[in-house]
C-alpha cells in the first residue's frame, strides 16, 4: 500500500472511530471512502478492530465485507490465523455478510489450517 493510501486510510479510520451515530452521514461517507481505497485498506482495518467501539466495529465490518473477493481472500485467511479474537470475529462477520468469493476457498482454508494444527500438535 502506498504512503498516501496509508495516510488516507488512517484518517478515515480516525473519522469512523470518532463517530457515535451509526446513521451519521459523516460515518457513512468515511465507510464508503475507505471501501474505495480497495484492498490496501484491509490491513489498517484489521489493525483498528481490536480496540474499536461497537459503532466503529459495525462500520469496519461493513468495509471488510465490501472488500472481500477471491483476490483479497488470502488476506482475510491470514487475518483469521494471525488476528486477535476481535479481529477474527470481525473477519468472520464480514465473510458471512458477503458472498463475493467462492465458498470452496473458505472450506479449503479451514481444511488446510486444521491439518497444520493437528500436525503441529503431534496428532
Amino acid at each position: 500500500m502506498s504512503f498516501f493510501t496509508n495516510l488516507r486510510a488512517d484518517r478515515l479510520i480516525t473519522e469512523i472511530r470518532s463517530s457515535t451515530d451509526p446513521a451519521s452521514p459523516v460515518l457513512q461517507k468515511a465507510v464508503a471512502r475507505l471501501k474505495d481505497l480497495g484492498p490496501g485498506a484491509i490491513e489498517p482495518v484489521f489493525a483498528a478492530l481490536p480496540d474499536a467501539s461497537k459503532t466503529a466495529t459495525v462500520a469496519f465490518v461493513e468495509v471488510l465485507a465490501g472488500l472481500v473477493s477471491q483476490k483479497t481472500f488470502p488476506q482475510f485467511v491470514r487475518g483469521l490465523v494471525e488476528g486477535s479474537a476481535r479481529v477474527i470475529a470481525g473477519i468472520s462477520w464480514a465473510l458471512t455478510s458477503n458472498r463475493n468469493y467462492p465458498p470452496h476457498l473458505l472450506i479449503e482454508a479451514l481444511a488446510g489450517n486444521g491439518t497444520r494444527k493437528h500436525v503441529g500438535n503431534g496428532l
